[in-house]
């Protein structure tokens, strides 16, 4: 046969036959072919090209290589050198040359469509999605049956992780060809995405049937029995894939890995170190070395395994994780954070992150555990444990709402995790509510029936609320559960919880069975049976006692360390001046108070005097609120309850270590008695004292008080380190922040029965906004000097204004009362006698607004003489005042500082004693004085809330109050 003859067969050979011989048996026997064609008939290059594609074939690139560059030095137009070319540099990973390669055979023969296939591999392993896609499109315009093509689509689909349209690719591949294993193949890898894992096993086997000498089907085969945790299949499959290629060395590791799982670590060794001797640069079969090691106990070798991995990718992380592993293992928490630490320095993984978290969690590290769990959750958002290891983390800082907020997210990814709805339940139960303590209590049993943490948690619960028999049952079903795990630390505890039930029940039905002549069991015996009208009948003197406790505990319920930080609002807490509480006109009434300024979720109390207390809880405040005191003057008015505020912070502080010494009991004493190797026993005291220190719970208010009233105060006031409060003296000089808020001291004219030198007003700078506060001062000379260099810009020692012009101004203005004397104003030669001496009357209060001009002036501080007149009173320094907005002062009257608008009642319900409040602004507030108590009420609107009605709504919940 000549030359151009054995040309024109071969080519068409190619062409006809290439495209239909699948197998590498058959396509070696095919190159065979051609090649004694291409040597009877002299063919050079065809001979080199053909010797290349059987190298290729037996995976021998380099001899394949050299064989395809004669080919084409030979005969620089042999199309099927070109495209070989192509073939062996992909495989290699060299995508720009094979790009090269493949358009070269193109430019020689543009309807040959392996190479527009070959350009569309070359650019789906480049993730260049749309030239893959242009170049399977244009081999398929060519050949509208070419399966290699369809198959690449199909490829294509499934690297965009659209599934069902890969398998409809593939699946026109196998219509069109019986006998292509690849589109089977590819089948099977897309079911077991799609979990469909029956399918891809019937898919993997038949891509085997078709093709059983192609190693990859074997592997990827064993992966899915891998996947499924049918270990032995796995290795049977991996095995097979050996045999037709022994160098194939992911599936010699894989067989290892599957051997490791089976904790079969002596042929998973044999396997692992196969793969390494194949591919001396993988870090990831070292690794799984590493892990067999670590999984054997032997510790020093896995450590010394990771590390070569290192030396073989110096730019991954893993191997420092793997390291904290082990080092987590062992107990030594510092050197895991440490390992932790130089892996995420190389490569921020969610898996780093949230194992870093768990190193500082399992050492009280809450804070860095936080910031651990969170960076994970950046990075995955899929994984359920750091959700749920930060809520835990939240949940022992007593962050009960950030807490709650993991959990949830923790609900969303899995909702079937037993452990975050006994982590709700414990939230719900420490904040109180039993009703929804109980659900996810009863939940987390649900999913987990063996979960002995929920139980116990339900017989604490049920324990709080009086139902023992309950409890008794919960506890019991937790301690056998503990038991059973060999903790008897966690089920001792529950034996003692069940111990002191059975102590109370015992006690309790001991009362009514004595029949001894002891007078102490008579007395309570007798006393147990007493009763009251109204709720005492039921509940009896001790229950209702309890529900007292009850209504003291919500007022003084702890804090959460982390505060949601609302818009900051100044509030009015008092009604009358310091004449009226000590001698009123009707004792009922609540007569005193002081002022609340709130931002950034802190509280600053000023001048807390009678009554103060009575009227931040009726406000609906708690006592946690409280983190700052200011007190202008000694005088009983403005600072009796601070001696309120100290006793119920030491309570506050001790109702935290009784809650501590509750709360831990499921952590803190468990682990304290396993530290000492101890059996489990109910705390001391100085356990809980450290406890509540290292817990940081202890609140400690900041006191800021005058000279004179220090001196008042100092025989109950301590001095020691580790008291509740800070005690800071002010004076005329002072300036600081409280709380965030710029603070400076203004002078008072103000005798305070211990001084007449050391009473104060204070200026509150919050952002554009300055709250005046005058507290009580005469007026004079020096007081008047004293605001006018406030009111022109007067800075502080940063060179800031406290009082500028873009400022908003609101005026507290201590008013007093009227007074004779005021009238010698008329005579000039007698002003200088007009003035009240101790308050600012009316000539002062004219005297301050001119000075200043704020925007809003509360008169406050009125004598209870001008009870039914101050509406009137501020509606006659409004008609002389254009600038400023006069309002009177009484308790509640609120406003924002961030939109200066003053909270008014809206719309009200009178069936259920409740109503609505809206912002307006100071201009628009009506008011409605109810007699029953001369308090005012300020709304916004008379035509949407009646007057009339609005007396009776108030006059019903005052009645309601009384009861």
């Amino acid at each position: 046969m000549d030359k151009e003859k054995a040309k024109e067969l071969i080519h068409k050979k190619v062409r006809n036959e290439y495209k239909k011989i699948h197998g590498n048996k058959n396509l070696k026997r095919f190159y065979n072919s051609l090649l004694d064609i291409s040597r009877k008939s002299g063919l050079e290059a065809y001979i080199a090209c053909l010797e290349g594609a059987i190298y290729n074939l037996e995976k021998n690139n380099p001899d394949a290589l050299d064989c395809f560059k004669t080919a084409t030095g030979l005969d620089g137009d042999l199309v099927f050198a070109w495209y070989g070319l192509g073939v062996v540099y992909f495989e290699e990973q060299e995508y720009d040359q094979a790009i090269q390669a493949y358009d070269k055979a193109m430019e020689i023969d543009g309807t040959f469509v392996f190479s527009l296939n070959g350009l569309g591999n070359v650019y789906l392993a480049q993730k260049e999605y749309g030239l893959a896609a242009e170049a399977y499109d244009k081999a398929l315009e060519i050949d509208e049956k070419f399966v290699f093509s369809m198959n690449g689509m199909g490829n294509l689909h499934f690297a965009l992780e659209e599934y069902d349209a890969a398998i409809r690719e593939y699946e026109s591949a196998i219509d069109l060809d019986k006998k292509y294993a690849h589109p089977w193949n590819g089948c099977g890898h897309a079911y077991e995405v799609q979990t469909k894992n029956s399918k891809a096993v019937e898919a993997y086997k038949k891509a085997i049937k078709l093709d059983g000498n192609w190693a990859p089907f074997w592997f990827d085969l064993g992966n899915m029995y891998y996947g499924q945790q049918e270990y032995k299949q796995a290795i049977k499959a991996y095995k097979n894939a050996i045999k037709i290629d022994e160098n194939h060395a992911y599936s010699w590791a894989y067989k290892g890995i599957s051997y490791r799982a089976l904790k079969e670590f002596e042929p998973a060794i044999d396997a692992l170190n196969k793969a390494i001797n194949l591919d001396g640069n993988s870090a990831f079969f070292r690794l799984e070395l590493g892990g067999v090691y670590f999984d054997q106990g032997e510790h020093d070798r896995a450590i010394t395994t990771y590390k070569t991995a290192m030396e073989v990718d110096k730019n991954s992380g893993e191997p420092w994780l793997r390291i904290g592993y082990v080092y987590y293992a062992l107990g030594k928490f510092s050197l895991a954070i440490e390992a932790y630490n130089k892996s995420i320095n190389l490569s921020k993984t969610a898996a780093t992150y949230y194992w870093l978290g768990s190193a500082h969690y399992i050492q009280k590290e809450y804070d860095d555990a936080i910031e651990a769990y969170n960076s994970a959750i950046e990075l995955d958002q899929t994984e359920i444990y750091p959700f749920y290891w930060l809520g835990n983390a939240y949940y022992l800082q007593g962050k009960f709402d950030q807490a709650i907020k993991a959990y949830t997210k923790a609900k969303e990814v899995d909702e079937a995790f037993p452990y975050l709805w006994n982590g709700l339940g414990s939230v719900y139960y420490w904040q109180g509510n039993s009703k929804k303590a109980i659900t996810h209590y009863n939940k987390s049993i649900e999913l987990h029936g063996e979960f002995a943490h929920s139980f116990s948690g339900l017989g604490s619960l049920y324990k709080d609320m009086g139902k023992f028999d309950d409890a008794i049952k919960k506890y019991e079903k937790a301690g056998e559960l503990y038991r059973n795990m060999e903790d008897h630390y966690w089920a001792d505890y529950c034996a003692e919880e069940i111990r002191q039930i059975e102590l109370m029940i015992k006690a309790e039905n001991s009362i009514f069975e004595t029949t001894e002549s002891d007078r102490t069991l008579k007395i309570l015996k007798e006393t147990k049976k007493l009763g009251v009208p109204g709720r005492a009948e039921k509940l009896g003197i001790e229950g209702l006692a309890e529900e007292n406790k009850k209504l003291y505990d919500e007022f003084t319920r702890e804090k959460p360390l982390s505060v949601e930080k609302g818009e900051p609002y100044f509030q009015v807490l008092r009604r009358w001046n310091s004449y009226t509480p000590i001698v009123a006109d009707n004792y009922h009434i609540s007569k005193g108070g002081g002022y609340f300024l709130k931002t950034g979720g802190r509280g600053i109390v000023i001048d807390p005097g009678f009554n103060f207390i009575d009227n931040f809880k009726g406000m609906g405040h708690s006592f946690s609120e409280i983190d700052a005191v200011i007190i202008s003057h000694a005088h009983n008015d403005h600072a009796a309850d601070l001696e309120s505020i100290l006793t119920l912070l030491y309570r506050y502080n001790n109702a935290i270590k009784e809650n501590i010494k509750k709360q831990l009991g499921s952590n803190y004493w468990v682990d304290l008695s396993k530290d000492r190797r101890e059996p489990y026993a109910i705390a001391s005291e100085e356990d809980v004292e450290k406890a509540f220190l290292e817990s940081r719970r202890r609140k400690t208010i900041e006191l800021y008080l005058t000279k004179s009233t220090y001196t008042k105060y100092q025989g109950m006031l301590r001095l020691d380190s580790d008291s509740y409060y800070n005690i800071n003296i002010i004076d005329q000089k002072w300036a600081g922040n409280l709380c965030g808020v710029k603070v400076k001291a203004l002078p008072a004219k103000h005798h305070d029965a211990i001084s007449d030198r050391d009473s104060l007003g204070f200026i509150f700078s919050i952002d554009n906004t300055a709250v005046v506060y005058t507290g009580d001062t005469g007026w004079n000379d020096d007081i008047e000097k004293s605001y006018k260099h406030l009111a022109n810009d007067a800075k502080d020692n940063d060179g800031e204004f406290w009082y500028k012009e873009k400022t908003h101004k609101i005026l507290v203005a201590h008013l007093g009362g009227f007074k004779a004397c005021e009238r010698n104003y008329v005579i000039k030669d007698a002003r200088d006698s007009s003035y009240y001496k101790n308050h600012l009357g009316r000539i002062g209060m004219v005297k301050i607004n001119e000075t200043l001009s704020p925007d809003v002036c509360f008169i406050s501080e009125f004598g209870e003489e001008l009870k039914g007149q101050r509406v009137a009173l501020a509606e006659i320094f409004n008609n002389e005042f254009e600038e400023t907005e006069f309002l009177p002062a009484d308790i509640g009257l609120t406003i924002r500082l961030k939109n200066k608008k003053i909270k008014a009642i809206h719309t009200i319900n009178e069936s259920t004693l409740k109503c609505t409040y809206r912002d307006i602004e100071p201009k628009d507030v009506c008011y409605q004085l109810l007699k029953k108590d001369y308090s005012l009420n300020y709304f916004s609107d008379a035509k949407i809330v009646d007057p009339t009605e609005l007396a009776q709504f108030l006059g019903a919940l005052y009645d309601k109050s009384m009861q």
